[in-house]
């Protein structure tokens, strides 16, 4: 899991007729096959690497129909549905030429891309909509679980910090409303972010001591780790209460469609922990299966029922790979939906 990570490292005037569309959800997106008869729906989105060079992948909950969507910059974070029948990702973006008021560091701004956008054939006002324009808020480019649609998709949060002058004076989890055009367009931002919904003190580096996030099914509470990662936090925004669930390594949350449970990866293991901190339970572990024996599982997703998960295994085997794998929610049926021994792949969501 970790060999791919090493392989890496103007909001418009708005016409006065725009409004928000109410969007409904789509369980199923450009592929929704595979797995019939009751079995598991929807599209696995992935990054699919081959040495330097990573893209964004989409394929059938059984591993079939594996497509190229595009390059993983700019195709980071799918939307949970289909907007003007099409597939939305959330990215950042650097501003060439343009600094932050230290003078050194370069601008960074909150994009969303088109599943029809292409940097050479098809970049326009509709496929590449910039949602921030602001010198004094920096978003971080992270590469899991930095940004995140809301449930209903119409909000979205990403961590951020801000300046004041040439220093930064706060940080944390900011949270903006989208515009979308009557044909369901996102057009920009209702309004920019002016505050963080959860503001964090700042590490020696100034940014905010949080790391991965991820909403319930209201959009009222979200669940993040520490950064240092020491555990699991769930935070109540509209009093601003935070509760520690669960204490020591966990990462990359991710709450159930359900609301009733939340995953999460620690110490090589997939593990589901109830909100209040209860009931905490191992779903995936180290494991031989195909002859390897995949050491470590991480970056956990729900599908879009909360009846399966997908996430990343690694092993050393075979030089070492990363793949994705899909099991039920309780960690049965476990399968590699990838089995590749030159590309590493990690998934980024299940829509």
């Amino acid at each position: 899991m970790h060999r791919i990570l090493s392989t890496t490292r103007n909001l418009a005037v708005l016409a006065a007729t725009a409004f928000i569309a109410v969007t409904t959800p789509t369980t199923s997106a450009q592929h929704g096959g595979g797995g019939g008869g009751g079995g598991p729906t929807g599209t696995i989105y992935f990054i699919d690497s081959a040495g330097a060079t990573n893209h964004m992948g989409s394929m059938n909950p059984d591993g079939t129909n594996k497509t190229k969507v595009g390059w993983y910059g700019y195709f980071k974070y799918p939307s949970r549905a289909l907007h003007n029948n099409h597939r939305w990702y959330l990215t950042v973006r650097q501003i060439s030429g343009v600094y932050y008021p230290d003078g050194t560091t370069q601008r960074s701004e909150v994009f969303a891309i088109r599943d029809d956008y292409d940097p050479t054939l098809n970049s326009n006002s509709d496929t590449r909509v910039q949602l921030t324009e602001d010198p004094t808020l920096q978003p971080v480019f992270s590469w899991f679980k930095g940004m995140q649609w809301l449930p209903g998709d119409q909000k979205i949060s990403f961590k951020a910090r801000r300046w004041s002058g040439s220093v930064v004076f706060e940080g944390g989890l900011y949270t903006a409303d989208l515009l979308y055009r009557t044909d369901g367009n996102i057009i920009g931002l209702v309004t920019p972010p002016t505050f963080p919904a959860l503001a964090f003190p700042l590490d020696a580096s100034g940014w905010p001591v949080f790391g991965t996030h991820s909403w319930d099914p209201s959009g009222t509470r979200v669940v993040y780790n520490d950064n240092p990662i020491t555990g699991l936090w769930v935070a109540t925004l509209s009093s601003n209460t935070r509760t520690q669930i669960l204490a020591g390594g966990a990462n990359y949350p991710e709450w159930s469609p359900d609301g009733t449970k939340i995953l999460f990866s620690a110490g090589g293991n997939i593990n589901t922990i109830k909100p209040t901190g209860t009931g905490m339970k191992v779903v995936i572990k180290p494991t031989y299966l195909n002859t390897a024996y995949w050491s470590s599982f991480g970056h956990p997703y729900f599908s879009p029922t909360g009846n399966y998960v997908v996430c990343v295994g690694w092993t050393s085997y075979n030089g070492g790979t990363d793949d994705v794998f899909r099991a039920t929610a309780s960690g049965g049926s476990l399968t590699n939906l990838t089995k590749t021994t030159t590309v590493n792949e990690v998934p980024v969501g299940w829509r």
